[in-house]
C-alpha cells in the first residue's frame, strides 16, 4: 500500500500501535512471571487484561474504518523488548531486575501515550469520532497506568537505595 493521504498515515500509525500493544502484552506476561516483588507482580497482572482490552479496541477501530491492519512491526517497542532481554542476561539481582522491569514498562507506556495522543488528534481531524472515542479510552488507561508505575518505581527505588546505604 502506498501511503498518499492523511487517512493512509492514520491507518499506518494505528497498525503500529496495534503491533506495540501485542508486543507489550508478551512483555507483560514475561515480566509478571519473572518479578518477585508482589506489588510489581500485581501491577503487571492488572495491566495484562487492560492491554488485552486495548488490543480489542484497536481492532474495533480497524473494523469501523473498514480496513485490515497493515503488516507493521513497532520497532520502538521491539527495541525496548530487546534491551530488556539484554539486561536480563547481565546477572542482575532480583530486586534490581524488578526495578528494571518497572522502568521498561514506563518506557512502553510513554511511547503509547505519545502514539495515542497523536492518533486521537488524527481521528478527530479525519472526523472519525467513534474511532477517536476508542483511542481516547486507551490513552486515558495508559496515562493512569504510567502514573501508577511511576509512583511504585519511586517508592520501591527509594526503599532499595535506603537499604543499600552503609
Amino acid at each position: 500500500m502506498t501511503l498518499r493521504s492523511p487517512r493512509d498515515l492514520f491507518i499506518y500509525q494505528l497498525s503500529a500501535i496495534h503491533s506495540a500493544e501485542q508486543i507489550k502484552l508478551q512483555m507483560l506476561l514475561q515480566m509478571e512471571q519473572a518479578c518477585q516483588n508482589p506489588r510489581i507482580k500485581q501491577l503487571f497482572g492488572d495491566e495484562i487484561p487492560e492491554t488485552q482490552q486495548q488490543i480489542v479496541r484497536v481492532q474495533e477501530c480497524f473494523r469501523l474504518l473498514g480496513v485490515q491492519p497493515m503488516n507493521v512491526t513497532s520497532r520502538a517497542i521491539d527495541c525496548v523488548r530487546q534491551d530488556a532481554q539484554q539486561f536480563m542476561q547481565q546477572g542482575a539481582s532480583q530486586t534490581i531486575a524488578d526495578l528494571f522491569s518497572l522502568e521498561t514498562s514506563l518506557k512502553v507506556d510513554h511511547y503509547e501515550i505519545a502514539a495515542y495522543t497523536e492518533l486521537v488528534g488524527m481521528a478527530r481531524a479525519l472526523g472519525e469520532t467513534q474511532v477517536m472515542s476508542l483511542l481516547e479510552e486507551n490513552l486515558h488507561e495508559e496515562q493512569h497506568t504510567s502514573h501508577e508505575v511511576e509512583k511504585l518505581s519511586r517508592q520501591l527505588g527509594a526503599q532499595v537505595i535506603q537499604r543499600m546505604r552503609p
